[in-house]
Parts: structure tokens; C-alpha cells; sequence
């Protein structure tokens, strides 16, 4: 559904489409790559489908794999080992949800444990930040790659930044600071309209 949008907005910019899937772009000495579909999240997911991108550049691997929710798949966990990234963007298991079965908590932390052994730097983003007690998880991620002398970090990290958590702090923020009754009425106008206006912020 979101690619059939995402076609829609670009067929009259774009020159050209191209599926990218198990496809390789060559710029210069970088090598711009896109795996097969992999699932998004569990094998078998309702949620279909993600791809990875890699770029390999002077002899250096860089991963980007997000949505995968730490590898709960067997399928993309063997292929982001089989890469052997030295950068791994990756995003950590939505533990933020009610509905995230233990089982695959479990499975990812094995998987995100073994694949720390074997990167450089790992970069958790997404689903994992979303959850309040998420930094205890990537300490001990942490601690796990600093035995192979390899790096873990979020994004606010490698930026040199603090962690924030905003998503993670949605209600608590909200509580403490509630939306002006402007962008609440803006909120509450037909899509239409507010595609047409900028929010009161």
C-alpha cells in the first residue's frame, strides 16, 4: 500500500522507477546494494516486508536494517551475519508493546548479543528507544561488544548528544505540556484541509 502511494506521488517527478530488490547500484567506488524482502519483525509477519540497504565503499561495510525489530527472524539475522557489516544500523525489538511476545524478546536479545560479537559499531534505532527502559537493554549490549572491542550506540550517541527518549516519554510530555487548544482544533479539520495549513506550533 505504501509503495503504491509512494508511486503515485513520484510517477510524474521521477524519470525512471526501479524496484530495488537484490539489485546492486555502482557510484564511483560505492557499491549501493538492496537485499531481498525480509521480514518485518517475525518470519511471517502480517506487517510484510522491509529491505536493507548496504553500501560498501573502501573497503568498508555500512548496514542500515530497520523495522526488522532485532532480528527476530532467523532468515535476517544469517544475512546481516553473512554481510559482515562494520557499521550496523539496526532497529532494536518493540518492547514498548503489549503484544510483543517474550519469546521473541528473548530471541532477539540472543540475536543482537551475537551480532555485537561480530560488528564494529552497532547503531540501535527505532521500536527499542520507544520504551522507557530501553537504555538498560543497550547498556548490556554495550557491555557485550566492549568484550569483543566493538562499539554499541544510539543515534543521540554517535551524534554526541544525549539520549532524550521523547517517544518513550509521549504521555508524561503531553501531561506536562498539553497541545494549545489552536492545534487541537487544527488535529480535529478534515485531512483535506490540513494538508492545506501549517499547525499552530
Amino acid at each position: 500500500m505504501r509503495g503504491q502511494l509512494f508511486n503515485k506521488a513520484v510517477i510524474g517527478i521521477a524519470r525512471k522507477i526501479v524496484k530495488a530488490d537484490e539489485k546492486n547500484f555502482y557510484y564511483g567506488g560505492t557499491i549501493l546494494q538492496f537485499s531481498k524482502p525480509l521480514f518485518h519483525g517475525e518470519e511471517n509477519s502480517k506487517l510484510g516486508y522491509v529491505l536493507a540497504t548496504i553500501l560498501r565503499s573502501g573497503g568498508l561495510t555500512f548496514l542500515h536494517t530497520s523495522d526488522v525489530q532485532g532480528a527476530i527472524s532467523d532468515y535476517t539475522f544469517k544475512f546481516i551475519l553473512d554481510e559482515q557489516p562494520d557499521i550496523l544500523i539496526i532497529g532494536g525489538p518493540p518492547t514498548y508493546l503489549n503484544s510483543f511476545e517474550e519469546k521473541n524478546y528473548i530471541f532477539a536479545k540472543d540475536n543482537l548479543f551475537k551480532l555485537v560479537e561480530a560488528t564494529k559499531l552497532m547503531i540501535i534505532d527505532h521500536h527499542l528507544l520507544r520504551d522507557t527502559k530501553a537504555m538498560a537493554f543497550v547498556e548490556s549490549l554495550k557491555s557485550r561488544a566492549k568484550e569483543f572491542k566493538n562499539q554499541v550506540k544510539t543515534f543521540a550517541e554517535f551524534q554526541g548528544k544525549d539520549n532524550q527518549l521523547l517517544e518513550a516519554k509521549r504521555m508524561k510530555l503531553y501531561l506536562e505540556d498539553e497541545p494549545s487548544k489552536e492545534f487541537m482544533h487544527w488535529v480535529n479539520l478534515p485531512t483535506e484541509i490540513r494538508r492545506k495549513k501549517f499547525p499552530p506550533l
